[in-house]
């Protein structure tokens, strides 16, 4: 029986799989068909959160993310951050384990057993950054607050993020089935863990985008100041970064008198989610 086979092959360990497909840590994966065309439409997109009950807590089954109407105006994107060709990253087996453990695999859960496995190739197709150190970023984000203190008051809304960078992932797939030995004749295919596996399937293509997100700090529902930050020798607290939003100063300072590093520690300690925030954001459904 080995003799038929074409190679022995396992699944790469956790770590690994997520090295392979570039898998950040402030990362969601979703499928939209809209933006195929054009998925750097994605950055500057804001998703809201939802409870449907409600009520936010670490109980998210019936949570639910959808776009908001209203992007962040007046982005920009960092054309550096462009790739110019599509990137392979690698090909791999995902049996059950790996697909349950790896967000962007999830979706093949549903279709495999321990009798199953999926042959997979995955390129990036596109890449994109928004440029967060531009002053353009502060301003949009403190321009949409303020239009959409509506949604912002919305019980219902759990959470809101920015797509900060996306990268739309080509996934090539292609199932294998264990080899019944008691069936007659041969068959060629990956010696997956000692066993045979056969396909009888064309390859098929499936896109992801994953999407890299900050939070915009919600009064009363997420910690507005993650981490002590100071500008000089004066520590921000909830109620200069509040303030920020009403009169875009912070401490005196308008958003085009920060330097580049007080830019960038006000957008990661506001911004950046907690772990719990992290936990309760992956749990929940995309729905298009």
């Amino acid at each position: 029986m080995n003799d038929m086979v074409a190679k022995s092959v396992k699944p790469p360990a956790l770590e690994e799989a997520e090295r392979l497909l570039e898998v950040k840590r402030n990362q969601i994966f979703i499928e939209d068909d809209a933006f195929i065309g054009n998925p750097y439409a994605l950055l500057g997109r804001v998703l809201e959160i939802r409870s449907k009950n409600g009520v936010c807590t670490s109980d998210v089954k019936d949570g639910y993310a959808d776009f908001s109407a209203f992007p962040i105006p007046g982005i920009v994107v960092d054309e550096n951050s462009k790739i110019k060709q599509p990137q392979q990253v690698k090909s791999f087996i995902v049996d059950t384990k790996l697909s349950t453990e790896v967000g962007v695999l999830n979706y093949l859960n549903a279709s495999l057993d321990t009798e199953s496995i999926f042959s997979v190739i995955i390129s990036n197709q596109a890449v994109g950054l928004l440029n967060i150190q531009d002053g353009s970023y502060l301003n949009g984000v403190r321009a949409w607050v303020n239009d959409n203190q509506n949604i912002i008051n919305d019980p219902s809304i759990c959470h809101l993020l920015i797509v900060t960078g996306v990268v739309m992932k080509n996934i090539i797939r292609k199932k294998y089935k264990k080899f019944d030995v008691t069936l007659k004749g041969g068959g060629f295919g990956i010696n997956f863990d000692g066993n045979l596996y056969t396909s009888a399937e064309d390859y098929s293509l499936d896109i992801r985008f994953g999407l890299s997100y900050l939070k915009i700090p919600i009064p009363n529902k997420t910690e507005l100041i993650a981490n002590d930050l100071r500008v000089g020798d004066q520590l921000i607290t909830n109620q200069d970064v509040g303030g920020f939003f009403e009169t875009g100063m912070l401490k005196g300072l308008r958003i085009n008198q920060m330097n580049s590093d007080i830019k960038l520690d006000l957008i990661n300690v506001m911004s950046e989610p907690t772990d719990d925030e992290r936990a309760f954001i992956n749990k929940v459904q995309y729905r298009k």
